[in-house]
């Protein structure tokens, strides 16, 4: 990291007194808002913070600007669902957030459309920590889910008629690449048994990478190489954020405590 520091006021959305008493379920995301494509000029550039929040059946979506120094509310909508807390993800403009359950919310940038889209019918009964949004190979929306010791992949794709649908791209076998020795939690009695035998933990959009829970520890598997390798023992059950450390030399503002990140 940086160490740079920004304070910015609350989002006014967030206070519980302008939503009936109840502080809102949110998400949040960072945004650079510069013309430029390196990445390390971001660090000194504008930038928008994108607050999403949920209440008595509506999504809000409000923008921070540090030019302007102000929040502005842009877009409302019905929603079925309260957002989780999982990261979002930023694909041809457009910031989805995973909801709780069934569906994901979808915020256009250059438009500030609001709206929601459902997730495959074949997700509707996975433990929704184990349906995960994602850049899909062509570079839009995408899913991943475990179903038992199978990852499936899905796209968000518009046909020749203009109407969108979910096309199932491909279904990994996990089992195969795996240790044999990952146990289905037989003993009903440990409160562990609840838990699916495999849980995704976190996926790293630009390498295609998944951080996979299993009882013998966590692994990642690479899905285009299917290479897995085991990172470590522990029984990690929360949400990871995954962090990509990089430095342009010559540049201010590298992380130079993680060099030997890409």
């Amino acid at each position: 990291m940086t160490r740079n520091k920004h304070l910015i006021p609350a989002a006014p959305s967030a206070d519980p007194r302008y939503n009936y008493g109840r502080v809102p379920e949110s998400n949040a995301a960072v945004l650079c808002a510069g013309s430029h494509t390196e990445h390390g000029e971001c660090h000194t550039s504008d930038f928008f913070v994108v607050w999403a929040f949920t209440c008595i059946r509506y999504a809000y979506a409000c923008i921070y600007s540090s030019q302007d120094g102000r929040w502005d509310l842009k877009a409302s909508s019905p929603i079925p669902s309260e957002l989780d807390s999982r990261p979002s993800i930023l694909l041809r403009d457009i910031l989805y957030w995973p909801l709780k359950s069934k569906f994901i919310l979808a915020f256009e940038m250059a438009t500030h459309r609001l709206y929601h889209i459902e997730c495959p019918p074949d997700t509707h009964e996975v433990y929704r920590r184990n349906v995960h949004i994602m850049r899909s190979e062509a570079g839009g929306l995408g899913l991943a889910a475990v179903i038992k010791f199978n990852m499936h992949i899905w796209s968000w794709e518009i046909d020749d008629e203009g109407v969108t649908r979910w096309v199932l791209c491909k279904i990994i076998e996990l089992d195969k690449f795996l240790p044999k020795e990952v146990p289905s939690f037989p003993c009903i009695n440990d409160q562990l048994a609840r838990r699916p035998p495999l849980r995704i933990l976190c996926l790293v959009e630009d390498d295609y990478l998944v951080f996979i829970w299993t009882k013998v520890g966590v692994f990642t598997v690479q899905l285009n190489s299917m290479k897995f390798e085991k990172v470590f023992d522990a029984d990690v059950c929360a949400t990871l954020y995954p962090y990509t450390g990089f430095c342009i030399a010559g540049a201010a503002g590298c992380d130079r405590e993680n060099l030997g990140a890409k």
